[in-house]
């Protein structure tokens, strides 16, 4: 929903508007109306990370023009989230690399944070890594795992338009001792 404020001291004519270059209103008020509001609905998400070009055009009582464009961003995608570099239920006798792709339309606006969980002779300790912000639509972010003990992992991912997206648990074991 945008929010669309015109105002001239001489009237308005016309006000038309634009959405990806498709008119979708075109409105003659009371030429006697100095102040014109209106709330733009726009229902579909933006094509991949472009966005929407949106116009809006005023003219006036003297036929004056006036013309702004702005970008905007419609967001009902959820982010996307995949973990890869090791399987759930794997054991490993070395150190664990593992990637966490993230794709997401609002990437710049994106958050990726992770919930680590490492089990070690009954005890529980939550790991804490820096939050990933990708640079681009989509993007990966490495974890190195080092320590023994059994992992549950998984990627909580938000993005400027609050969306959502919790990946799957994964759950692993680093055990670096011989028997």
């Amino acid at each position: 929903k945008l929010h669309v404020r015109a105002e001239t001291g001489n009237g308005i004519k016309k006000v038309t508007m634009y959405v990806a270059g498709e008119k979708v209103l075109e409105e003659k008020p009371d030429t006697q109306l100095t102040v014109y509001e209106h709330d733009l609905l726009v229902k579909a998400s933006a094509k991949k990370y472009t966005g929407y070009v949106v116009e809006v055009r005023v003219v006036d009582n003297c036929g004056n023009e006036s013309k702004r464009k702005q970008r905007v961003f419609i967001d009902k995608e959820m982010p996307k989230i995949d973990i890869t570099g090791v399987g759930d239920g794997d054991y490993a006798s070395e150190n664990v690399s593992v990637s966490v792709a993230v794709s997401d339309v609002s990437f710049s606006n994106t958050i990726v944070e992770y919930v680590i969980v490492r089990a070690l002779n009954g005890k529980s300790y939550e790991e804490k890594r820096p939050a990933f912000t990708p640079r681009e639509y989509e993007d990966k972010d490495q974890l190195m795992f080092s320590q023994e003990g059994k992992y549950t992992i998984y990627a909580v991912a938000t993005d400027g338009a609050g969306n959502v997206t919790e990946s799957e648990r994964l759950h692993f074991c680093i055990d670096k001792t011989a028997p």
